[in-house]
């Protein structure tokens, strides 16, 4: 059962599981908005989604072909308070969804190198359940996703699902740790193409070096 707390920090309190959500769709139908005004055509558009195609299947082969280097960094000065394993060179960027919700303060940070994005937030109050609370929510938001097939994979601190769409085979990730009486949450970042399976598992074992 739901405490009052709970209750009301609900919405509020898993950044991409309830409102990246809503941002993933607005953005979307942006997108189909733009190429729909923009006119085009039809072969012209094909010629697009063919190359885009390529560009990311290119990127994908290099990505797993080539080795990442990792390096540690502190997250202090974004006033989240861990430590995590990145890819060399990596950027770190202030979120979408950094700002107020609800009257509470949500710290929400990218990690992005290349095609490798990692999402990182945290709500500046005290968590509103335990950790386990936290992983069934997001399974249970997982499950409901369009498209979901199965959990490939957990442990205690998270776990990696997949999804099918039209698209093909898509992977993401949550996982949470608690720490200085918070709640920090880490899933995969929005980008437009799916992610492979190894990507999410190279981003999932960064998770687990969080300390």
């Amino acid at each position: 059962m739901f405490s009052l707390k709970r209750m009301y920090l609900y919405p509020y309190c898993k950044p991409k599981l309830f409102i990246m959500k809503h941002v993933s769709i607005l953005v979307s139908m942006l997108l189909v908005m733009f190429l729909v005004s923009c006119g085009g055509g039809e072969s012209t558009d094909n010629e697009e989604k063919t190359k885009t195609e390529d560009n990311a299947a290119n990127v994908s082969e290099a990505s797993e072909s080539a080795e990442i280097v990792m390096t540690n960094i502190d997250f202090a000065e974004q006033s989240i308070p861990i430590t995590m394993d990145v890819p060399e060179g990596a950027e770190v960027s202030e979120g979408m969804l950094n700002g107020e919700f609800g009257g509470v303060n949500l710290l929400n940070y990218e990690v992005t190198k290349d095609g490798w994005i990692l999402d990182i937030s945290m709500m500046d109050d005290e968590p509103y359940g335990a950790k386990e609370d936290y992983i069934q929510d997001a399974k249970d938001f997982a499950m409901e996703t369009e498209g979901f097939v199965e959990i490939v994979e957990e442990d205690e601190n998270g776990f990696i699902y997949k999804l099918e769409n039209e698209d093909g085979d898509e992977y993401n990730l949550y996982y949470v740790i608690m720490k200085d009486d918070r709640a920090i949450e880490i899933e995969e970042g929005l980008k437009f193409t799916n992610y492979t399976l190894e990507e999410i598992q190279s981003m999932y074992e960064a998770a687990k070096t969080v300390k």
